[in-house]
Parts: structure tokens; sequence; C-alpha cells
């Protein structure tokens, strides 16, 4: 058995602990993911880079949950 529901478990989870405003960093997600039990290496195909929500005096992102695929390397 694979790690699969408890990556994507775990990606959930440090996403909607982001606060609005803050970005997603990608080397973050890379060590959550490295850490489940069963992982031995990992890719992640996108975002490819950190994502910066837009921050100013009129409008405030927030990084959310959108779909998240995971395979077998």
């Amino acid at each position: 058995m694979w790690a699969r529901e408890n990556i994507i478990s775990t990606l959930t989870d440090y996403i909607n602990k982001l606060p609005p405003g803050e970005p997603f960093i990608r080397s973050q997600a890379e060590m959550l993911i490295s850490i489940v039990t069963g992982v031995v290496d990992r890719v992640i195909v996108s975002p490819t880079s950190n994502v910066f929500p837009d921050v100013s005096e009129t409008v405030v992102e927030w990084i959310r949950v959108g779909s998240i695929e995971v395979s077998q390397l």
C-alpha cells in the first residue's frame, strides 16, 4: 500500500493552515511529503515554484486547496 491518501491529507492540511496573504512555499510542501510514511522520493509537478498571493491596500488573496493529484513515480 502506498501513501496517496496521507500525502493528500498532509498537503490539504498545510494549505488550509496558510493565513490570508501567506505564500505557498514549495520546499515546505516537499518536506512535508517526504516525511509521510512510505514516501522514498517525490516530484511536485505543479506549482513549479512558490505561490505568492496578491496583497495590497484593496485586496488580500488567500491560497486554498484546489485539485491535488498524486501518482507513483
